[in-house]
């Protein structure tokens, strides 16, 4: 379009430039024969001064009669091109210009208009062989009494240098452009598109040259456009780059928008569009991956703590007392040696407490947990649990209850959701204070099961509500009575919902306490 729009400013300022030129040319000559009296036909007054103005022009000056032929020649001509003038009239213009012919000049005389100038490009060539490009000013004048075509040739060979470079440069770019996949643009300041890329033209599904004066609103739905006309003006009002993102189908684009300057004052906008739906799905997978070994690092942190810690400890007092019996049984008394019975029984019990967790855990961890999922009464198998734990419950004289209905079944696997009613019940015990109540209740929503375990303990404070079923975050919190926990027991039963198909969350309640909730399908 600029190559285009430069050819047509060069040749309407060389054609008034030749106008000119012829003007003063014949005004010059034909004063000088009518000034002294003589008739038009006599030359013998004009000719000197015709024949210095033409031979002092740098342009190739042709005269040519109404029948086509040469009559006359300037220096120039025979400087530029190699002949002499007899050489020319012999040849006329025919020897000089291949792609015209007699029927051309003819035509052309013919069809001269005598008020205008008639302009073209053609290439001359030269004695020694050279083509030369020139653009041709023709007009009808009165050659010394007679009709005759002026015909002003300038050597236009640097211009067309010019513009095939200028060509050339255009074509590289636009090759390079398109060999791109990113979808490339160029708006003006009113969000009309000067250029595309093919890779755009293909995008929007539209010919390029269709697309070239339209808006982003004549292209895409209303909502599309409104987007993309606030990132045209982010960017048209900064020079900084823009960057957004859009989600069409399946795609992921960016897009980003920056200031171009055209040099009269006024500003466009260039820009890229780039399919990034890889390149975030990457991002997304190595986050994913990322956060796995997080966790496979936490795993293993939480492996080795309860090995150094949590399972040492009982092992601690179960040899601590044993000792104990083995040196002094013979010494102690009744009492003395109830309690240390008592105390070897519950270390015992929280060791293998704590290793059937870790068992389960760790099986868990590298799926080796069977799921058979079965339809079975929920009722029956939490009256189960509460008697499994009435003995811990009685210790601290908490009662359990349960209100989940006698005909209410689930699909789910048994022995799973057996030991996430434990483990929760277990807990609800250990941080609930004596003479406390534990409160067990389901009810049917959307085909799933809520089960909820609720206490009146200590509950849980707010900043570690997120964090229970993390194994990256250690919490320790002893029991109402210094019980200690390993932390597990929450995380299993997170695996075991999650493996059923449910979800676990925690909630605190409004007096005091906390309520655990899980789900299963009816």
């Amino acid at each position: 379009m600029k190559l285009e729009k430069g050819n047509r400013n060069l040749q309407q300022n060389s054609r008034l430039k030749l106008k000119d030129t012829e003007n003063k040319v014949f005004t010059a000559a034909e004063t000088t024969i009518s000034g002294d009296g003589r008739e038009a036909g006599d030359l013998s007054a004009g000719i000197p001064v015709y024949r210095e103005l033409i031979d002092g022009m740098n342009d190739t000056v042709w005269v040519i009669d109404l029948n086509g032929d040469l009559i006359d020649v300037n220096k120039t001509a025979e400087e530029t091109l190699g002949y002499t003038k007899e050489e020319f009239l012999k040849m006329g213009l025919f020897g000089l210009d291949s792609s015209l012919t007699r029927e051309d000049i003819c035509s052309l005389v013919k069809n001269m208009p005598h008020d205008k100038i008639q302009c073209f490009e053609t290439s001359h060539k030269a004695k020694n062989g050279d083509i030369i490009p020139v653009e041709i000013s023709s007009s009808l004048i009165n050659y010394f009494g007679q009709k005759a075509i002026l015909s002003i040739a300038r050597d236009i060979s640097e211009r067309k240098h010019a513009e095939d470079a200028l060509k050339a440069s255009e074509e590289r770019y636009r090759l390079f452009i398109n060999a791109t996949k990113d979808m490339a643009f160029l708006k003006d300041e009113k969000f009309q598109y000067l250029f595309v890329n093919d890779a755009l033209s293909t995008s929007i599904g539209m010919p390029i040259n269709q697309i070239i004066g339209k808006q982003d609103a004549d292209l895409m739905p209303e909502k599309a456009a409104e987007r993309c006309r606030e990132t045209d003006l982010q960017a048209l009002s900064s020079d900084t780059l823009v960057v957004s993102e859009e989600v069409i189908g399946d795609i992921i684009y960016e897009t980003n928008k920056f200031r171009v300057p055209f040099g009269t004052g006024n500003y466009g906008i260039g820009g890229y569009i780039r399919n990034v739906t890889e390149k975030r799905l990457s991002e997304i997978q190595i986050k994913k991956q990322s956060d796995e070994l997080k966790e496979l690092n936490a795993t293993k942190d939480k492996f080795f703590s309860i090995i150094a810690h949590d399972l040492k400890g009982p092992f601690n007092s179960i040899l601590g007392f044993s000792d104990l019996l083995l040196e002094n049984y013979r010494d102690l008394d009744g009492a003395t040696l109830e309690k240390s019975l008592q105390a070897i029984h519950m270390a015992s019990n929280q060791a293998y407490a704590l290793l059937e967790n870790l068992l389960l855990w760790s099986q868990a961890q590298i799926g080796r947990v069977d799921y058979f999922p079965e339809a079975f009464y929920l009722n029956e198998l939490m009256l189960d649990n509460i008697r499994l734990l009435k003995i811990q419950a009685n210790k601290k004289n908490i009662f359990i209850s349960s209100h989940i209905p006698g005909n209410l079944k689930v699909l789910a696997d048994r022995n799973m959701v057996g030991t996430i009613l434990r483990n929760l019940m277990t807990n609800a015990i250990k941080f609930t204070p004596r003479n406390g109540k534990i409160e067990v209740s389901a009810l049917v929503n959307n085909q799933q099961v809520e089960i909820s375990v609720a206490d009146n303990g200590i509950g849980i404070p707010r900043e570690n509500i997120g964090k229970v079923f993390r194994i990256d975050s250690k919490i320790s919190t002893p029991g109402t009575e210094k019980e200690r926990g390993s932390g597990l027991g929450l995380l299993i039963c997170k695996e075991f919902v999650e493996k059923n198909g449910g979800r676990i969350w925690v909630e605190r309640n409004r007096e005091k306490g906390s309520t655990f909730r899980f789900t299963v399908p009816v």
